[in-house]
């Protein structure tokens, strides 16, 4: 049988907390979807648009009401909002401006 080594992770959280911004602090071009948690979020980026989706952004804007941001922009770096998070998907951390790990949720 063939070993395989360990699976790169899909996606990774930069070191701070924060909304994903492109070059110049930008929001950048997404596909915006309410009411999606987290996981399916991220799901959604490497599935469903992964021929587009470089990074993707949750936020909770108040308790079970969230917005998910599908990212088309190659991000830079990670504006601080509490309430957000942004992952890299890792094909695509060569463009991101900072520190990278793997995500602790």
């Amino acid at each position: 049988p063939v070993q395989t080594g360990p699976r790169e992770p899909q996606w990774l959280a930069p070191a701070k907390q924060g909304a994903c911004r492109t070059a110049g602090g930008n929001q950048g071009s997404y596909i915006e979807k309410w009411g999606v948690t987290e996981s399916k979020c991220g799901e959604e980026c490497v599935t469903t648009y992964s021929h587009e989706c470089v990074a993707w952004e949750f936020t909770e804007v108040k308790p079970k009401q969230w917005v998910c941001e599908l990212h088309k922009d190659p991000v830079k770096s990670v504006y601080p909002i509490p309430t957000s998070r942004c992952y890299i998907i890792f094909a695509h951390k060569s463009s991101f401006g900072g520190a990278l790990s793997m995500p602790t949720r």
